[in-house]
């Protein structure tokens, strides 16, 4: 019998956390909508990675990334 093809969904979610690093799991601070192709997903991530570390992440910068 032919095997069912095997496929994947790819997401970027964003959580806030403590100094501490904890967070809690069950409330984002941004997700993104669902990607075929984990490039998409890490190009979009490396974009929100440059943009905290120069602490330029908003809310308005997300949306316009998925606009």
């Amino acid at each position: 019998l032919p095997q069912a093809k095997i496929y994947f969904h790819w997401k970027v979610s964003i959580y806030p956390a403590t100094s501490d690093a904890d967070f809690n799991w069950q409330i984002p601070y941004y997700c993104s909508e669902k990607m075929e192709f984990m490039d998409q997903a890490i190009s979009l991530a490396s974009t929100f990675v440059i943009s905290a570390k120069k602490d330029t992440l908003s809310e308005t910068a997300l949306l316009e990334k998925i606009s």
